[in-house]
């Protein structure tokens, strides 16, 4: 589309994924300071590749394949960050972000879809929200609740196609019997899209910020070659304060992340676009807006890869162990978070493992084998003893809420207990 022709029909039905906007209503802006940005990729990226890189002596590549090209960075500008040879773009950002390492998303595969929707949501059936609840808590301090629209796009596991809900907060949180329920909650379905959107949510074109159209194409002009319409779309908002909300999906351009076979070379290449466009992200954030002074960016993956090649020279998926970016404003910047460790294939274990270790939640620091925790009763501790605790998804979600000036406790079915990574916040 040509862009004059995009500016001037301009709606949010390019935005990819969930908006909470206020520019559709009237009145004085009485609003809560903070924006949530969440960035979900989708195909399974290898941690080792990317936010939690291998810095020790090479194992045998029966225990751990390494592409034979891997160069990392280590305390990227004296920070704790260490990246790996995909996200090498993401350096000059160190002292913005946090990494949240060693994620234990669960013993069994359970496909992409229902990882994606476990890390993000609460759990793999759908029956939990808790980002949608922290969504519903940001816009509670904001008078004009009742009004607001939720947009969601939800992607196929399999093909990543793509489709629109439209669905008002105010029946957010009921559970009355309902046909077209998504994710337990009753979902106001519209066929045509764009004029529901048009209608309800933005109104016309009129009500984007003033501004709107002169930085959209500021930013278009310096950044046409990394960034599409939608992106910049999204950001020109974020940084105006159009919304206050927004969940998008991203996958590699003619590339796949789940490299199932073939995975030397290829899925560095594929997962390298991700961090290119998020370092890019950032840049303008940090160039034509005011950074993460009032935003906060969580960059989530269903899960990570197995550190050994299959005989299809590809990397099945792993469990045991998931990578979060985190940065914002009451977020400590150049930390890492957790820890994960190799397992190396012995009698007794046929293949080896990379799994996220046990972390101490009053001591902040991850439990290392040497602290007492068996390797052979490793499984048993990991999945039996409670006095154990993983980092899971809804330990991430409580540290977004209490970092966004929410109370965990407040947020809708996330455990009463959840502790909070209390290391990041500021």
């Amino acid at each position: 589309m040509d862009r004059r022709k995009f500016i001037k029909n301009i709606s949010t039905t390019t935005l990819s994924g969930i908006l909470f906007s206020r520019a559709s209503f009237g009145g004085v802006r009485d609003f809560n300071p903070h924006q949530l940005l969440v960035i979900r990729v989708n195909g399974g990226m290898e941690s080792l590749m990317g936010l939690n890189p291998w810095v020790g002596d090479r194992p045998g590549n029966e225990d751990l394949f390494i592409d034979k090209s891997y160069n990392i960075l280590r305390n990227v500008k004296g920070t704790e960050v260490n990246l790996g040879p995909s996200a090498l773009s993401l350096a000059e950002h160190a002292k913005d972000f946090s990494i949240i390492n060693g994620i234990f998303m669960g013993a069994s595969d359970v496909g992409h879809e229902s990882a994606m929707q476990y890390l993000s949501r609460g759990d793999s059936n759908g029956q939990n929200d808790f980002l949608a609840s922290i969504a519903y808590n940001l816009g509670k301090k904001d008078s004009r609740v009742s009004n607001s629209i939720l947009v969601n796009r939800s992607v196929d596991a399999q093909s990543y196609n793509r489709y629109l809900d439209v669905q008002n907060f105010s029946t957010f949180f009921k559970n009355e019997e309902d046909d077209n329920k998504i994710n337990g909650f009753s979902v106001n379905r519209r066929s045509a899209f764009s004029s529901a959107l048009n209608e309800v949510f933005l109104g016309q074109s009129k009500n984007l910020s003033e501004g709107f159209q002169g930085l959209y194409n500021s930013i278009s002009q310096e950044y046409e070659e990394s960034l599409n319409e939608e992106d910049i779309q999204l950001l020109s908002s974020l940084i105006l304060r159009d919304i206050d909300f927004a969940q998008i999906d991203i996958s590699p351009e003619n590339e796949s992340l789940d490299t199932h076979d073939n995975h030397e070379d290829s899925h560095s290449k594929a997962q390298k676009q991700i961090w290119d466009k998020i370092s890019t992200y950032f840049k303008v954030l940090k160039n034509q807006g005011n950074g993460f002074q009032n935003l906060t960016v969580v960059v989530l993956n269903d899960f990570s890869r197995l550190p050994f090649l299959n005989s299809a020279l590809g990397k099945d998926h792993n469990f045991f162990e998931n990578s979060v970016l985190v940065a914002g404003a009451n977020i400590k910047g150049g930390l890492v978070i957790g820890e994960s460790n190799l397992f190396k294939k012995s009698s007794t274990r046929e293949n080896s493992q990379r799994s996220g270790l046990p972390y101490d939640y009053k001591a902040a620091r991850s439990i290392s084998l040497k602290d007492g925790v068996n390797v052979e009763n490793y499984a048993k501790d990991l999945f039996g003893n409670k006095s154990i605790d993983m980092i899971r998804p809804y330990n991430i979600w409580a540290t977004i809420a209490s970092s966004l000036s929410l109370n965990p406790k407040n947020i809708k079915d996330l455990p009463s207990d959840a502790k909070v990574l209390s290391r990041l916040i500021k």
